[in-house]
């Protein structure tokens, strides 16, 4: 599981998020964790240039200048989450509601899979 925190970039509230997989929080091998590395920041490098409404805004990542690895990636801070949505007010949601949020999520999947393809 990942951590988020809030936090503050260039004076607008944002989400912060440490990907364990990349932080040595689980035991994979060093070549591995490069290949895990190495694509991560292709899509960093990707998807920090992508504009588009089904998807959260990648702002940034940070790194640990000690161990030269990824620690942080930096996004737009959303009120609530999918995961939230579909659990917490699954059961309240209207037919149209659970249409539009899947509509909206396989919009931005789509997009996102056609962009990493290039």
């Amino acid at each position: 599981m990942e951590q988020v925190r809030k936090g503050v970039w260039r004076g607008t509230t944002v989400a912060c998020k440490r990907l364990h997989a990349l932080t040595g929080a689980f035991e994979i091998s060093d070549e591995d964790r490069r290949a895990v590395k190495l694509a991560f920041l292709k899509e960093m490098s990707v998807l920090t240039h992508l504009r588009h409404p089904n998807l959260l805004q990648m702002l940034g990542v940070t790194f640990d200048e000690r161990t030269r690895s990824v620690e942080w990636i930096v996004t737009e801070i959303m009120e609530c989450s999918l995961y939230s949505i579909l659990h917490e007010h699954g059961n309240d949601l209207t037919f149209s509601e659970i249409v539009d949020t899947s509509l909206g999520v396989a919009r931005g999947l789509w997009v996102r899979v056609w962009v990493l393809a290039l």
